[in-house]
């Protein structure tokens, strides 16, 4: 399966949108062709009111590497039972970077 770390921000009509100014967004998606799979998350993201940014990191994750982590492993199965999986580490708009 593969696993997307993708930059996403809520649309202006999104309920998130007054409270969040963007999100890593772990997409698990459940499908052998990389292709494939990155224009599924995209549409997954979409279909929920995030606006996809770019991507930050993709991989092949396997169910023996998935299974260290319980989180990680919680998301791989739901993504086997449905073909996709996100998972939201959003940021507040409120939030101030120290350069």
């Amino acid at each position: 399966m593969f696993l997307f770390v993708i930059i996403a921000k809520p649309k202006p009509n999104n309920d998130d949108f007054r409270k969040f100014k963007g999100a890593y967004v772990k997409a698990y998606i459940n499908f052998k062709d990389e292709l494939g799979a990155e224009l599924l998350a995209r549409h997954y993201i979409d279909d929920i009111g995030w606006v996809f940014e770019k991507i930050d990191k993709v991989s092949w994750l396997t169910e023996k590497e998935a299974k260290k982590e319980e989180d990680v492993y919680k998301a791989f199965i739901m993504a086997n039972e449905n073909g996709r999986s996100l998972v939201f580490h959003a940021w507040s708009k409120d939030l101030k970077l120290k350069h």
